[in-house]
């Protein structure tokens, strides 16, 4: 019985993706092209100046202090930083970092967050929301350790 599960839901799978084939092919494509086509922006409007971060928070009293203090001084002024609590248009912004933020911060636990689009190779994300929420609710700093620690080895490994 358990096989004959598994063989139809394998079966069904291989039919669902040959069913959607047509539609998810194009954009795969789509999000691949355009995620190369932010790169090359960036790299033309900022990295040519040595940024390859993109830090974007808000003045959420969770981390509104933590962020400038304990996040920035990692990056120094390796990075671009954007308050959107300060920026007031920016949901509906078309800029260059906000579609990047878009793009690669997607909807969940989006800020903040610090993004690294490197000249070449795959682009990284340091999520640091949950971090600083576990830090909040429980004083539990650890995970935020963690992930300024993982913060400071993209940068390190930026720099070589």
């Amino acid at each position: 019985m358990q096989f004959i599960r598994r063989a139809l839901t394998v079966v069904l799978a291989a039919i669902l993706c040959l069913v959607l084939s047509p539609l998810l092919i194009p954009v795969a494509v789509y999000w691949f092209a355009s995620g190369v086509v932010f790169k090359l922006w960036w790299w033309q409007r900022h990295g040519r100046f040595g940024r390859q971060f993109l830090v974007v928070y808000s003045e959420s009293p969770k981390w509104a202090e933590a962020v400038p203090q304990q996040v920035l001084p990692v990056l120094g002024d390796r990075a671009v930083v954007v308050n959107i609590s300060k920026v007031s248009s920016w949901k509906a912004s078309r800029s260059l970092e906000r579609r990047i933020h878009k793009h690669w911060g997607g909807r969940v636990e989006h800020t903040p967050i610090v993004i690294k689009l490197p000249r070449f190779g795959k682009v990284q994300e340091v999520r640091l929301f949950e971090a600083f929420m576990q830090n909040a609710k429980c004083g539990d700093s650890s995970g935020l350790n963690e992930k300024l620690a993982a913060l400071r080895s993209l940068v390190q490994s930026s720099a070589a």
